[in-house]
């Protein structure tokens, strides 16, 4: 996952149900996931995918896609239904 989705995710829960539980979150997704950072690179592709999906997606959204794509994923667990319909992707809720 990119850092984005760590931080759209952290600021959700937070917002949620407080911020003890979204620094809780922080630290599994820290300690227990790969993030991706993400450079200059790997933001302008993900803007260029941005923009072929005409805005449909966040550009975070766009970001996710492009890891995605390259390193062979297909598979997503998102809440989100944008990425429903995607050729190649699977979204598991």
């Amino acid at each position: 996952m990119s850092e984005f989705v760590v931080a759209e995710s952290v600021t959700h829960i937070g917002g949620r149900v407080g911020v003890r539980d979204g620094a809780k979150l922080f630290e599994y997704f820290r300690d227990e996931c790969e993030i991706r950072h993400v450079d200059a690179e790997l933001l302008d592709a993900g803007v260029s995918r941005w923009i072929t999906f005409g805005g449909k997606l966040s550009v975070s959204d766009a970001v996710s896609l492009e890891i995605m794509a390259r390193e062979g994923i297909a598979e997503i667990v998102s809440f989100d239904s944008d990425f429903d319909g995607i050729e190649g992707v699977v979204r598991r809720h």
